[in-house]
């Protein structure tokens, strides 16, 4: 199980950082590079091959041409001279090219010998040169100076003529490559040897001493070229040092670029950026279901509690004051500029609240514990608030910026508040007028006014001031003719009340004109917290719809990915197995030629048997024809007369 998890957060993060990479581009310059690495390595390797198929085909001409001379020699019985000679008055002897009948000698075979002791001899000095960092060290302490020249110290074993003949070799060996084709006839282990040079380079490019280098041999570049040019100016050598000088520049260039993305990314993989951005793809597992039914639970907790109605109340009672300021306000706004203002104004306060977390906190003062209402419950996954303070921050920019939220909370708060705000004001005053008329709300006044008798004057000029502003603006009356329509005021008659120990009195009245009052604000400020209670169910539906969405796109985005990483694999399959292919066919192809070139040599040492078989036999004849002379016949009865005439 923690295998296969492992495994799927490898592949998540290999994918966050394909689809980055893709994003920014880079994906493109890696594949670049390694098609530019791709294609130099073939040229180096084809070159390679080339080189060594040469000198093959040079062994095998030297080995020929010599077995031939020896067994010319051999079976000939006669000296140099004397085949020279018979070979110039033979027309058989004349076709044969003079390249064939030139040997090598001895001075020439001693020379190539020696050229080829030397050159196994530097490759040896450059690969222990190589391992042990010695050739490293050289290269950064280098500086071509006279002065440094002189106080290089010189080997006393080494005589001039061997130094300039190693230097001529170590010239034309940088040249045409032959001093890479010595070390890998030396190496014997590849890999080994590419994991020690790329350990060494890591080490070289940590401690700096790699970027030392590379500035020594930039200034002195110029140097450089001048002695690249040198070269050139040489006979039969400036095609090759042309292509070289391409080569060596595009391959120049190749380096600059893996040397910059190492840097790149090591310094990234030091100061921890790159751990980060590859972070920044594991995200935790959204359990919307938990989530969802999580806050369902705390809001008809709350609701039932009445904690909800006690966090919002502050927020009516705002509204209610800034109503009449806003009303006044929207008159000579027009509709457009108005509500950007409205939606910029409340997307940054909501900004502000996610950011410093008033938002949650007041979330949280709203939520009454469960711990507190039901018994205990086994402890829940742990939730990441931070990612659900941006999930939630991010909707509400959306439906800011698009206006839903404004719109949704527009119609929905107008219809439920009017709808609301109807029904308890005819509920109440119904309420009213039934206590009214059969005594108990006068009953329930006098008894509070017995048990506040201290309070009674401040309370009783309290409720005669909301009495006569009522009456003043019309309110009350108001109030009774949509609880009574069909009823005249005239006509009403006050039922005596159950106690008669006091006279009902104005003042009486008043209190209970006053209470109507402050329980219809009630009952109004309530319809508006049930409006916005609705508003606010109705916009986490839609959310919860919206997130359902995006769950199942993004299902089919990884989907998507999957089959695309399946064909790009299928692709790299079938490009591996297309190169093994090509590469086979070389060798096939290399090994045609191979047999073609053994066969003609056949052929011509089989040319060679058969010229040097017809010269024994011309010397046998020869000699018999002699020997008849000496025995008395004829010189036209000999065999060897006879047989030149036919």
């Amino acid at each position: 199980m923690l295998l296969a998890r492992a495994l799927l957060d490898l592949k998540q993060r290999l994918a966050g950082s394909i689809i980055v990479a893709a994003h920014s581009g880079q994906l493109e310059q890696a594949a670049k590079v390694l098609a530019e690495d791709a294609a130099a390595k073939k040229i180096q390797a084809l070159q390679r091959g080339k080189s060594a198929r040469t000198l093959v085909q040079q062994e095998k001409a030297e080995k020929v041409e010599a077995a031939t001379k020896i067994q010319a020699v051999q079976r000939g019985k006669k000296t140099r001279e004397d085949l020279q000679v018979e070979g110039s008055n033979d027309p058989v002897a004349k076709e044969v090219p003079p390249e064939e009948t030139i040997g090598t000698g001895p001075a020439v075979a001693a020379q190539q010998e020696y050229h080829e002791f030397l050159r196994q001899r530097l490759a040896g000095l450059l690969s222990t040169a190589a391992q042990d960092g010695s050739l490293q060290e050289a290269l950064a302490g280098a500086n071509p100076t006279d002065e440094s020249e002189d106080a290089t110290p010189k080997p006393p074993e080494m005589p001039e003529d061997e130094k300039d003949i190693l230097r001529a070799q170590l010239e034309s060996s940088l040249v045409r490559g032959g001093l890479q084709q010595a070390l890998a006839a030396e190496e014997t282990d590849f890999e080994e040897v590419r994991l020690q040079l790329q350990s060494s380079m890591l080490q070289a490019m940590s401690d700096g001493s790699l970027e030392g280098a590379l500035k020594t041999a930039f200034a002195f570049h110029v140097a450089d070229e001048d002695a690249v040019t040198i070269v050139a100016e040489q006979p039969d050598m400036s095609g090759d040092v042309a292509t070289l000088a391409d080569a060596d520049e595009e391959a120049f260039e190749l380096e600059k670029l893996k040397e910059r993305i190492a840097q790149k990314m090591l310094a990234a993989s030091l100061d921890g950026s790159l751990q980060a951005a590859l972070d920044a793809f594991q995200r935790p597992k959204k359990h919307v279901d938990e989530i969802r039914a999580k806050l369902a639970d705390q809001l008809l907790d709350s609701l039932n509690n009445g904690s909800l109605e006690k966090a919002l109340a502050p927020l009516a009672n705002d509204k209610d004051e800034l109503k009449p300021a806003a009303d006044a306000a929207a008159a000579p706004c027009g509709p457009s500029g108005c509500d950007e203002d409205l939606r910029q104004r409340i997307a940054s306060q909501l900004e502000d609240a996610l950011t410093d977390g008033s938002l949650e906190s007041a979330l949280q003062a709203c939520i009454v514990p469960k711990q507190d209402l039901q018994p205990k419950q086994p402890p829940e996954e742990h939730v990441d608030i931070e990612m659900l303070r941006q999930k939630l921050a991010h909707r509400f920019e959306v439906s800011v910026a698009d206006g839903s939220l404004e719109a949704v909370l527009a119609e929905q708060s107008k219809a439920v508040a009017a709808a609301a705000n109807q029904d308890l004001r005819e509920k109440v005053g119904a309420q009213m007028l039934a206590a009214f008329n059969d005594g108990s709300l006068e009953a329930a006044l006098e008894a509070n006014v017995e048990a506040e008798e201290t309070d009674s004057e401040r309370l009783r000029s309290k409720l005669a001031t909301s009495l006569s502003q009522s009456f003043l603006d019309g309110s009350l009356e108001m109030a009774l003719s949509a609880s009574l329509p069909e009823i005249d005021s005239s006509n009403l008659q006050v039922a005596k009340p159950a106690r008669q120990s006091r006279p009902p009195s104005a003042q009486t009245m008043s209190s209970a004109v006053g209470l109507l009052h402050v329980l219809s604000s009630y009952d109004r400020r309530i319809g508006k917290i049930a409006a916005s209670i609705e508003a606010a169910e109705h916009a986490i539906r839609d959310r919860i719809q919206q997130t359902e969405m995006l769950q199942v796109q993004l299902t089919a985005a990884r989907g998507d990915l999957r089959s695309l990483n399946e064909i790009w694999e299928k692709q790299q399959a079938a490009i591996n197995a297309e190169e093994v292919r090509d590469l086979m066919l070389q060798e096939e192809r290399q090994r045609a030629a191979d047999s073609l070139e053994l066969e003609k040599l056949k052929h011509k040492h089989a040319a060679v048997d058969m010229e040097a078989h017809l010269l024994s036999n011309r010397s046998e004849m020869a000699s018999t024809a002699a020997s008849g002379q000496e025995a008395g016949c004829s010189r036209q009865d000999s065999p060897l007369t006879s047989w030149r005439s036919q």
